[in-house]
């Protein structure tokens, strides 16, 4: 068998392998949070405000580690940092069996999303990356599908592990069984560069469409920080991230326009639905037609569904707010596919975890304080429609800086 073929094929197992940490990982440490949300509220004899306090501090070590991350991931093996990552994450849910207060959580939290930085959804754009070439945006696309995964798949089982065994041993088990699942998968599936590339071969992977400079990584970031593309991208990304809210806001905003739970319900699925398949096409948009085409679904959706929800507002309607949600649903692959699919075709390949680590801090700033930010405004106001005027703006603003890359690059 040839070495091209056997590349591929332990390309597509990492691409498995990478769907089925998302599923597991990614919702157990940020999408079922709800489900844990009451017990231990109840349990705690703490308020919903302090247990959410878990999702700020678990931001800010993000960011703190983000950049540091990027850095080792250029110098050291993918691999054993992921072998890391998944030790850290899986025991930082399960070590939530023990907590008696709120500060226990609060430092797990922590510990968390430090570990996440090293075995999710950075280190997997560096490994698609570097096993795949023009179908890398494709590749990663299918490893975020398991974000969606997650949530149709494990969200009922988990209500019910937490209902008949207490949200204690819901995460012991969770986080033991992650552990048990994940970590023998990555040893034995993961590789850090294909077969005749990589530090070992004396070639390095495919690279980008950038001019980035082959220097230390300390010289590259100063480099980094004086190149007008990367705060263009810095703040399209962020604008992007803060346009992401609306997640969070979907069966709120229904039911704020006076429509039944069951309808609000079903927003979701319509979302779950537009979402998926946001990813796919949008991995195949930036393969193909290069940046412009992936900012066009990812931003033009974004742009679309707010407007959408801003007419809905003023004139509440079932037919805008599923089209508002569905338009919504296909923007929201921006999220996992922004950062692998521009930054690679704008600089060095070489130093993508750097440039992306150093993003990261933006990404999540964006994140941190987008939710508050609406919270707060429909709290003052009863109403959605001045939040969603200001990520209509937003998201003008992430069309206009990533679209621009595009004509900065040898777009393809």
């Amino acid at each position: 068998m040839s070495t091209y073929t056997d590349n591929r094929r332990r390309g597509w197992l990492m691409v498995a392998y990478g769907a089925l940490s998302l599923m597991i990982l990614q919702y157990l440490c940020y999408n079922a949070f709800s489900l844990f949300a009451i017990p231990i509220t109840e349990d705690l004899g703490i308020s919903r405000s302090a247990l959410s306090l878990t999702t700020t501090i678990a931001s800010i070590a993000g960011m703190v580690i983000a950049p540091i991350a990027g850095r080792m991931f250029s110098v050291r093996s993918v691999r054993k940092l992921m072998l890391m990552g998944l030790t850290v994450t899986s025991l930082s849910i399960a070590l939530q069996y023990f907590a008696k207060s709120v500060m226990l959580l609060y430092v797990l939290a922590g510990l968390r999303d430090c570990g996440v930085e090293f075995c999710l959804m950075m280190p997997l754009a560096i490994l698609m990356n570097r096993w795949f070439g023009e179908d890398r945006s494709f590749a990663f696309s299918i490893i975020s599908v398991g974000t969606s995964l997650g949530g149709v798949l494990l969200s009922v089982p988990l209500s019910n592990l937490i209902a008949t065994a207490g949200w204690r041993n819901a995460y012991l088990f969770c986080g033991l069984g992650a552990m048990a699942i994940l970590l023998p998968l990555c040893f034995f599936i993961v590789k850090d560069w294909p077969e005749g590339q990589g530090p070992a071969a004396g070639i390095s992977a495919e690279k980008g469409e950038g001019d980035a400079q082959k220097t230390d990584s300390k010289s590259f970031v100063a480099q980094l920080h004086k190149d007008r593309r990367f705060w263009m991208l810095a703040v399209g990304l962020m604008a992007n991230s803060f346009c992401c809210v609306g997640l969070y806001h979907l069966s709120t905003f229904a039911q704020s326009l006076n429509f039944e739970g069951s309808f609000a319900a079903m927003m979701i699925s319509v979302h779950s639905i537009g979402a998926v398949m946001s990813k796919l096409l949008m991995g195949k948009l930036f393969d193909k037609k290069g940046i412009r085409g992936g900012v066009a679904l990812g931003s033009g959706g974004q742009i679309a569904a707010y407007g959408l929800m801003v007419l809905a507002c003023l004139h509440p309607s079932k037919t805008l707010l599923v089209a508002s949600i569905l338009a919504y649903g296909l923007s929201f692959g921006s999220q996992s596919l922004y950062t692998s699919g521009i930054v690679s075709r704008i600089f060095d390949m070489d130093h993508y975890s750097i440039v992306a680590g150093e993003l990261a801090v933006f990404v999540l700033l964006a994140g941190a304080f987008s939710n508050p930010v609406v919270s707060a405004i429909y709290d003052m106001t009863q109403s959605y429609t001045a939040a969603w005027v200001i990520c209509l703006a937003m998201g003008f603003v992430a069309m206009v800086s990533l679209w621009s890359l595009g004509k900065k690059t040898k777009d393809r």
